[in-house]
């Protein structure tokens, strides 16, 4: 009943679920993995760069050879990017935080803990709303005049 009701005062509702396909790609990326993902990031980068001085260390000269150019470039120009996941990663734990204090999800609720049961949530929701909203009306399909014709000689035929 809602859900016709919205219709009769906007049809571009019918197109609900597309303008929701945000929702269901992040059901792909669960944020505390992220963090790890991160964080793993940033130990493999620090144990990179200690391997690397540790063979400074056994050979000096190694610094000036292709070899060791290119690591030192490797290891220096892997900082940045590194720096940005942390920062994206931060402001989304931060939004997603917000979100769930926006819809008061408790701190212990599981929606809120886990980043793959919010979105489960919220496109459960869109499923079902999609599923209440009436159906297109389907257009009677009007027979051609021949096949009228057709069935008209056809009972014709049957009453002689």
């Amino acid at each position: 009943l809602i859900c016709r009701k919205i219709k009769e005062e906007d049809e571009d509702i019918m197109n609900f679920r597309t303008t929701m396909d945000p929702c269901y790609q992040s059901l792909k990326f669960v944020i505390d993995d992220l963090k790890k993902d991160c964080d793993k990031a940033k130990n493999d980068l620090k144990a990179s760069n200690s391997q690397f001085q540790m063979i400074v260390m056994q050979d000096p000269d190694v610094e000036d050879t292709i070899f060791g150019r290119q690591i030192q470039k490797f290891l220096k120009d892997s900082e940045k990017p590194l720096e940005e996941s942390f920062r994206l990663q931060e402001k989304m734990l931060s939004e997603y935080t917000s979100i769930c204090d926006f819809f008061m999800f408790s701190a212990n609720d599981e929606v809120r803990q886990k980043s793959e049961k919010f979105f489960t949530f919220f496109t459960q929701f869109f499923d079902d709303v999609v599923k209440q909203l009436p159906k297109p009306e389907k257009k009677s399909v009007k027979k051609p005049a021949a096949n009228a014709a057709k069935k008209m000689g056809q009972s014709d035929m049957m009453a002689e």
